[in-house]
């Protein structure tokens, strides 16, 4: 017993340690989830720019891929060749990723002066026709004539030679297409002393020729590319993470493209990212060039290294005087429309401090349960130490009360076997000494051998009549009652209704009731002892209420949550010496439960205890049915 006293000590010991380990681990992981938000955070920024990033890509791919597929050069031009020109519309149509992206081919022929003719390419007769501007175009046509007058400044930026610029406005790519200048070769003196080099002027610009014109289709984009890339980029499973809209950067208010058709516009006020599309950089052209040697040449007709920001190879010349201002490298776009991205939650932030209040809910929740753990583990180490000390004095307090009733029943047995009672009365007294010791030690064992069946063994339950119950139950009490000397009042009212119970256990129940009042009350109160059993329908008629009191000292109220354990015995009765197991009360509480039934106890002290068997009423049963 010391052996498993200290191993429970050593358990409390250890789960005293584990709860005050348990606040240092809540910092802990409280410091190791915010590293883990902040790596979150960062993860997710990153995640974010490189999606941002490759739809521009993509969306800025495909319209290079226009335009090297619609380039026309000069030699196109001077020659006329339609028929060309057209097979590269059926050819786009064959192998474009989007076809729907270009919706008409127009070029803006100058005329003569400033005036400009506008063409529609027909497919059908393979040429070009007049038609006229069509609506939107008004902008676009100023800048042609400013062009085609020598005013770049009116022009606007983007439009030079053989440079593909953007029109918004429509939306169109436009390339102007110049006049090559001409230059005769160069001599050199053959005597004399050397010259200086002869003052070359500015860069003269050259006639502009006209401009081709790639209408873009812009209820394609909003339909069908736009979205595609953004589900592409911006949703997991069909379901949009973030909000996306594409609006233009010369007019926010003006949306291109909105992931959801009632979208906020205070998402462009602060987004998680952003990023400029609708954009040509002569890089772009470079890598498109290699792709299409990569991948076994370009589109009918045009040349791998055109529009990449040099003139067309064919009928122009080399680099000198007249075409100096296409040797400037022109600057990077910056992109017509701006794409602001959002997380749904509100923004990254949001998002991160949602996910770390989960993982700070469940990394709690798994704390508190490890805490509640320990907790139930310490609180049942107390208990089985608690156990421990009551199973300890429920045997040495068992040995106590079987041996006192043994060594009377040995020493009249002596005395009788030894003639030393002599016959008559002191016979009779011994005879009955030994009787009562035997039927004392008897109701001890029954009582231990009940509370260990208690709970398997099987009842039968059926309607019972009260006042037969009672009665059986004082008279089985009859001789300790007699013994006692005390008034048993009995109050039984007629009409009373059976009660559905196995009618052994009800009366042991009633016999141990009888039994402690007759212990506790009488031990405090022999001259006026009184015990009292009435029975009673309580409201409704359900169930029947059997209570047995006394007037003895009560139950101290601490006591009074404990005095239905097993072992369990209060400090007043083992001060008194009263005889008993402390098993008594538990086999009653267990016997009710197991017939559907409790048992309730009402005490004060100095003025006694009340307790009381409720059983389920058998009502229109006759008892013994």
């Amino acid at each position: 017993m010391a052996r498993n006293r200290g191993g429970a000590v050593l358990w409390m010991a250890v789960g005293i340690t584990l709860l005050a380990l348990l606040p240092l681990l809540a910092v802990l992981q409280y410091r190791w989830i915010g590293q883990v938000s902040q790596a979150e955070r960062e993860r997710m920024q990153g995640s974010l720019r490189t999606a941002t990033t490759l739809f521009a890509q993509e969306f800025n791919w495909e319209l290079v891929r226009t335009c090297v597929a619609f380039q026309m050069d000069f030699a196109t031009l001077r020659e006329r060749d339609w028929q060309r020109y057209a097979e590269r519309w059926e050819y786009w149509l064959r192998t474009a990723s989007y076809p729907g992206l270009v919706s008409n081919l127009y070029f803006a022929e100058v005329v003569k002066g400033d005036q400009v003719r506008f063409l529609r390419l027909n497919p059908a007769s393979v040429g070009f026709q007049p038609a006229g501007w069509p609506a939107g175009y008004q902008p676009l046509e100023r800048r042609i004539a400013a062009l085609a007058r020598g005013d770049p400044s009116e022009a606007g930026p983007g439009m030079r030679p053989f440079r593909w610029t953007i029109a918004e406005e429509i939306p169109a790519v436009v390339l102007p297409i110049f006049e090559p200048p001409q230059r005769g070769p160069l001599r050199r003196p053959e005597f004399g002393p050397p010259q200086p080099p002869a003052e070359i002027g500015p860069p003269q610009r050259p006639p502009l020729i006209g401009c081709s014109i790639v209408e873009l289709n812009l209820a394609f984009l909003q339909s069908t590319l736009l979205p595609e890339l953004a589900r592409k980029h911006f949703a997991t499973q069909g379901v949009f993470s973030y909000q996306v809209a594409i609006v233009s950067r010369s007019d926010p208010s003006k949306f291109v493209y909105r992931s959801e058709p009632k979208l906020a516009e205070n998402l462009l006020a602060s987004p998680d990212s952003t990023v400029n599309i609708l954009r040509l950089n002569p890089d772009d052209f470079f890598r498109m060039s290699l792709e299409l040697a990569g991948a076994g040449g370009a589109p009918p007709g045009v040349a791998p290294a055109t529009g990449v920001g040099r003139p067309p190879a064919e009928g122009l010349p080399g680099p000198g005087p007249g075409l100096g201002f296409l040797a400037k490298r022109p600057p990077r776009e910056t992109g017509h429309w701006q794409v602001a991205v959002k997380h749904r939650s509100g923004s990254l932030e949001n998002a991160v401090a949602e996910v770390r209040r989960r993982n700070l809910a469940v990394s709690f929740g798994v704390l508190m349960l490890l805490g509640l753990g320990v907790a139930m583990m310490v609180v049942s180490t107390r208990r089985a130490q608690r156990l421990a000390k009551l199973q300890m004095e429920f045997v040495t307090g068992v040995s106590h009360e079987l041996r006192t009733p043994l060594a009377v029943i040995c020493s009249a047995a002596d005395n009788l076997a030894d003639g030393v009672v002599a016959p008559g009365e002191p016979q009779r007294q011994y005879g009955a000494l030994i009787r009562n010791e035997g039927r004392r030690l008897t109701g001890m064992i029954d009582q231990i051998l009940g509370f260990a069946t208690a709970g398997r063994k099987k009842y039968d339950l059926r309607p019972l009549d009260v006042a037969g119950l009672i009665d059986s139950a004082l008279a089985s009490s009859g001789p300790a009652i007699q013994e006692a000397g005390v008034e048993v009042t009995r109050e039984i009212p007629p009409h009373l209704p059976p009660v559905v119970a196995d009618a052994a256990s009800v009366a042991n129940c009633l016999q141990n009731l009888l039994s402690n009042a007759l212990k506790y009350g009488l031990k405090y109160d022999k001259e006026t002892g009184w015990v009292g059993i009435r029975a009673v329908t309580a409201a409704g008629g359900g169930e029947v209420q059997i209570s047995v009191e006394d007037r003895g000292p009560g139950i101290d109220p601490q006591e009074l949550p404990h005095i239905f354990e097993p072992f369990y015995r209060g400090a007043r009765a083992v001060a008194a010496q009263i005889h008993g197991t402390g098993l008594g009360l538990s086999l009653v509480q267990r016997i009710m439960e197991a017939q559907g039934g409790r048992v309730s106890v009402r005490s004060r002290p100095g003025e006694g205890s009340a307790f009381t068997l409720h059983l389920p009423a058998a009502n229109g049963l006759s008892a013994g049915a």
